[in-house]
């Protein structure tokens, strides 16, 4: 939603939409539209992170084939309980499966992009989102393991292509030399 209010400010110009501009500072809206449009590159950038990282956790579970616990001859299932590299197949489907990576728990670790967005801003809170975002996923993989649906390694691994799926989308939008700035530097404004 922010990502499309953002190209909303830049078309009004002063002179010619000044009834409109009058009406969404009015309205208080148009401190959101300022904001959004300033930081457009950032929400693209969390919108595209969270794109990726979900395609990847999907291409795993449809190229693993692997089942959860409960399903496993393991935990009075009927499937054998194999490693994910036992199956992997990079270009096909490699059965019904779609346990591993753990789904849930990445859907918490997806947050470690707002982390990436508090780095290049040098954001001294940037170190309690990427905590809060691992806390997130553990708890979100923890309720699946208790629950029979997955391995803790389930989660771990969801957390670990999580990460990297997040850290080379950042560097593809940001470069190393904006997410390598250290945290203690206050910053209004990114690197460019």
């Amino acid at each position: 939603m922010g990502l499309l209010l953002s190209f909303i400010w830049p078309l009004l110009k002063p002179g010619r939409n000044d009834r409109v501009i009058g009406l969404l500072e009015t309205a208080r809206v148009a401190p959101l539209l300022r904001f959004t449009a300033r930081h457009r590159r950032d929400l693209l950038f969390i919108v595209v992170s969270f794109a990726v990282i979900t395609g990847m956790i999907h291409f795993f579970k449809s190229h693993t084939s692997i089942y959860c616990p409960v399903e496993t001859t393991l935990y009075g299932g009927t499937m054998e309980k194999k490693e994910w590299f036992e199956n992997f197949s990079l270009f096909h489907e490699a059965g019904a499966g779609r346990c591993w990576p753990g789904g849930h728990a990445s859907g918490g670790f997806t947050m470690v992009a707002l982390y990436f967005v508090a780095r290049r801003y040098c954001w001294r809170h940037a170190k309690a989102i990427l905590y809060a975002s691992t806390v997130l996923g553990a708890i979100y993989g923890t309720t699946r393991v208790v629950q029979g649906w997955h391995f803790m390694s389930h989660t771990l691994w969801a957390g670990v292509i999580v990460w990297l799926s997040a850290l080379l989308t950042a560097l593809a939008f940001y470069g190393w030399r904006q997410l390598a700035q250290p945290l203690e530097t206050r910053t209004d404004k990114p690197l460019n």
